[in-house]
């Protein structure tokens, strides 16, 4: 089982993101290893995706 928990803060000039996982489960315990690079590169992944999208939102409304 998976919990993934993105937690979303205004800040000035922008906004924090804080990531919060947590697996457990047969697979899981079966290649600790392989499933933490897993995650690792999934969450680096999704932040790389926000932050693009990000940006251009932030680049429209500035116009």
């Amino acid at each position: 089982m998976g919990i993934h928990s993105w937690t979303f803060t205004p800040v000035e000039g922008g906004t924090r993101v804080d990531t919060a996982e947590s697996w457990s489960g047969e697979p899981i315990e079966a290649d600790v290893e392989a499933m933490q690079a897993a995650l690792d590169g999934s969450l680096m992944a999704w932040l790389g995706h926000l932050d693009t999208a990000g940006k251009e939102v932030s680049s429209r409304t500035s116009e």
